[in-house]
């Protein structure tokens, strides 16, 4: 401010409230105060009749737009929440809250729908996934995204309503179309390819385990030994019970090693069963060696 300028009673109130909201003492006191107000059923319908008259009106509209428009604004806002977010307090709160209000159906119901309208406004959509582009740029912000996803696929409860959910979304017709389309176009790029089979290729695959498959085979491992397990099994695959041609059907070593060729450790099995039995090795072994006893 100008020396020898008169202050008025507008900044006179602007500075009184900054060196108030400065106090800790007076930030707790407000929000509890706060707290208490919304409590009661009476004062939160009169917040809200009030609130819906304001967003009823163009003008107000306008004006927050503006407010949130403007880049000073965003960089205040942006270094408050980024204070915020840094505290561990804060976020076992968020984070207590957010699990309490999602267990509520009605809160579920609230946010399905308004997301249910926003998905549809293509607009909407564009902003979103520039955002999130921009939000999963730096390679820190994919590590934590891989951690918090990882963490949450260890649940066991967690990946059952996942799998559940996903199930649900996959059977409609209208998805299955999208996503094959998306598959067809993504597949249809020669570059796509290239990057699809660097990512799975070698260390970077699941499933890797130190070069295992290059390991070589026992010098019993020959097409005599495999016709006479396939016969052995009458070309049936011993997990889904398919009869299978005889180029087709798969011998597959229980115990996963190369040279244990005795008979016992050998199983007939169709090339689909085959592919799977790739993951959770342990499992599949225990899973065999119960079935065979």
């Amino acid at each position: 401010m100008r020396k020898g300028s008169k202050i008025t009673k507008g900044q006179r109130i602007s500075l009184s409230n900054k060196k108030r909201w400065l106090d800790p003492v007076f930030r707790k006191k407000f929000f509890k105060s706060v707290r208490n107000a919304h409590s009661n059923p009476i004062t939160k319908k009169r917040h809200r009749d009030a609130a819906l008259k304001q967003w009823s009106n163009t003008k107000h509209r306008e004006l927050i737009k503006k407010i949130f428009s403007n880049p000073k604004y965003k960089k205040i806002k942006g270094e408050i929440s980024r204070k915020m977010w840094s505290n561990s307090q804060f976020r076992k709160r968020h984070r207590i809250a957010m699990t309490k209000a999602q267990a509520n159906p009605k809160y579920k119901k609230k946010i399905s729908k308004i997301m249910r309208k926003r998905s549809k406004d293509p607009k909407w959509r564009k902003r979103h996934s520039e955002a999130m582009r921009k939000a999963f740029a730096s390679p820190e912000a994919r590590k934590r995204r891989g951690r918090a996803i990882h963490n949450a696929m260890n649940n066991l409860e967690y990946k059952k309503r996942h799998n559940a959910a996903l199930r649900e979304v996959f059977k409609k017709p209208v998805v299955k179309k999208r996503r094959s389309e998306a598959s067809k176009k993504n597949w249809e790029k020669p570059d796509y390819k290239e990057k699809h089979r660097i990512a799975l290729s070698g260390e970077n695959n699941p499933s890797w385990l130190g070069g295992i498959s290059f390991e070589p085979y026992s010098a019993n491992w020959t097409r005599a030994l495999k016709k006479s397990i396939r016969e052995r099994d009458h070309y049936t695959c011993q997990m889904c019970g398919k009869k299978t041609e005889k180029q087709t059907t798969c011998v597959h070593h229980i115990d996963y090693n190369k040279k244990n060729c005795k008979p016992d450790n050998l199983i007939t099995l169709c090339p689909s069963c085959h592919v799977k039995t790739n993951s959770n090795r342990k499992e599949w072994i225990k899973y065999f060696k119960t079935g065979n006893d």
